[in-house]
């Protein structure tokens, strides 16, 4: 897929299921990988876990990315993890939950939380 961007952005497309003129419909936002830091997952109320993502990814198939690149599944879920892997220095990658992170929320923010897996999570909308 190339080399890695310095920070991405990804998404689950949605559709209406009875498109008109007058409706929009906004891709969901599954979270943002960042070079040096852990992939960080958006939470919503039905989505408050890798698990909870994994299956509705399977689901509609596809995930794109801020930049117009598609993604199946599999290609996804190895960007995913590939941000588990060490940073350049050695050093494990970094991770919002309890730290001021780069949206500049409290590190004690209740919004802010980690799933059964350890993987980041957050109820604020971010870009």
């Amino acid at each position: 897929m190339g080399g890695p961007l310095m920070s991405t952005n990804f998404y689950l497309p949605q559709t209406c299921p009875c498109p008109c003129e007058h409706c929009t419909v906004e891709d969901l936002h599954i979270g943002k990988r960042s070079i040096g830091w852990q992939f960080s997952f958006r939470a919503y109320p039905s989505l408050l876990s890798r698990h909870d993502w994994e299956a509705l990814v399977a689901k509609v198939g596809t995930v794109m990315d801020e930049y117009g690149r598609e993604f199946n599944p599999i290609q996804f879920w190895a960007e995913v993890d590939a941000t588990r892997e060490p940073r350049s220095d050695g050093s494990a990658p970094l991770s919002h939950f309890g730290m001021r992170g780069r949206q500049n929320i409290p590190a004690n923010d209740p919004a802010l939380f980690l799933d059964d897996q350890g993987w980041d999570f957050s109820e604020h909308e971010f870009s």
